[in-house]
């Protein structure tokens, strides 16, 4: 069985359990063995469809991704801490990891830094569709720690609503979901 073969059949079983729209998504995701990435070839391509069924994924109407502005392994009951922020020209020109010509993605993404100052973001998440955007807070900048398409360790510094996205998906794969930071107050928004 091909490896897009075998994660289609494990978020077919998630989605099948009756538990995906509760216990998986607030379960964390395991980090990619990137000693295995860098040496063992079947696990790359492994890790690799991985990716690029989520890059598929996220252009979908059926599933509702097509405004989709991230997606992370925990959005498809993929326990891998993989993420995809649509990469705007900017990151393109920066030279960020981009595949399916629309998404960034960072494998085992950590936040090592974060700005005291936050905003407050409307925003809305495709896993557990809610009727309407709710307010969230959000860090100003985060710096990431992550491993590109390479292999390559990287360290960048993301802001706006690119961070935003990037922090609402690295959460994701931690099992925290919008609805657990729900803000109440009347704080400055900005649309995400």
């Amino acid at each position: 069985m091909k490896s897009q073969e075998r994660v289609t059949h494990y978020v077919v079983q998630a989605r099948m359990s009756g538990e995906f729209d509760t216990d998986i998504l607030h379960r964390k995701c395991f980090d990619v063995n990137m000693r295995l990435f860098e040496c063992c070839s079947e696990y790359k391509s492994f890790v690799m469809d991985i990716i690029k069924y989520m890059g598929k994924l996220s252009k979908c109407d059926f599933l509702d991704y097509s405004k989709l502005q991230g997606i992370s392994g925990a959005n498809l009951g993929i326990p891998f801490n993989i993420v995809g922020v649509r990469a705007t020209a900017k990151a393109i020109k920066d030279g960020l990891s981009a595949i399916e010509g629309t998404l960034f993605f960072l494998i085992n993404p950590k936040v090592v830094e974060e700005s005291k100052e936050t905003y407050i973001v409307m925003s809305n998440c495709g896993s557990i569709r809610l009727p309407k955007k709710i307010k969230v807070e959000r860090h100003e900048w985060v710096k990431v720690g992550y491993y590109d398409l390479t292999g390559a360790p990287k360290e960048d510094v993301f802001k706006g609503a690119f961070g935003s996205t990037l922090q609402h998906e690295i959460e994701h794969n931690l099992g925290i979901l919008i609805t657990d930071k729900e803000e109440t107050g009347n704080d400055e928004e900005k649309s995400n």
